[in-house]
């Protein structure tokens, strides 16, 4: 399989992805927006992961951060 082959299996695989149905608990500022207040559906999921990877970057645990703990 050639680099251009890998990566547009890749992507197929991320279009099927889904979001948590939790994901509308995550709160807060990112990017300068209240996550919660933005209408665009696509852009709120963004932010979504933006958010994660932030709090991912200072440390704290993916179990605080889901709230499973």
């Amino acid at each position: 399989m050639n680099d251009t082959s890998h990566h547009y299996e890749r992507i197929a695989k991320m279009t099927f992805a889904s979001i948590n149905p939790n994901a509308h608990l995550i709160t807060g500022v990112i990017c300068g927006y209240r996550i919660e207040e933005i209408e665009n559906k696509l852009t709120q999921q963004v932010r979504y992961l933006d958010k994660l990877v932030d709090e991912l970057a200072k440390g704290r645990k993916m179990e605080k951060i889901l709230r499973l703990a």
